[in-house]
């Protein structure tokens, strides 16, 4: 699947949920490194960061979308 993701080629956005998320920050992070265009961005909120913090969630859309 990393195969996939180093060829998309535009601008992405990952949010990870923090430490009480099940997905790890590191896979997160890596997901980061491997696509070419994606910023990471962390909610400390768990796994659902759109439902749990939906302000921090909009907030950090917004300045992905206002610099694409």
């Amino acid at each position: 699947m990393a195969e996939h993701l180093r060829g998309y080629c535009h601008p992405t956005l990952a949010i990870g949920g923090g430490p009480q998320s099940f997905v790890p920050s590191e896979h997160v992070e890596q997901l980061g490194r491997i696509m070419p265009d994606c910023r990471v961005e962390s909610l400390d909120t768990g796994h659902l960061v759109h439902a749990t913090d939906p302000e921090g969630f909009v907030r950090l859309v917004r300045v992905h979308l206002d610099h694409v």
